[in-house]
């Protein structure tokens, strides 16, 4: 993956859910699978989640909770999302 040939400072991404059990999920494998080479290769990472994403269940794990410097939404996720 040529992902892994870049360096950046941030990483700005979408995700498919958000949940307390396993925390930022995507529906689709190769997304998730470029967002984790995204992750590998920046210092820091910005959520963009609508509400609705908010305890939902994907089937492919993107990274848990401490890898996000920034959560971007239009209301606040429940308690139970960002404090294990």
């Amino acid at each position: 993956m040529q992902i892994r040939s870049f360096r950046a400072h941030h990483a700005i991404l979408t995700i498919g859910t958000l949940d307390s059990r396993t925390r930022v999920m995507d529906f689709n494998i190769d997304e998730a699978q470029v967002a984790q080479a995204m992750l590998n290769q920046a210092e820091s990472l910005t959520i963009f989640v609508d509400s609705l994403k908010f305890e939902r269940i994907a089937s492919f794990k993107v990274c848990g909770l401490d890898r996000i410097t920034n959560l971007m939404c239009e209301q606040p996720p429940p308690d139970r999302i960002i404090k294990p």
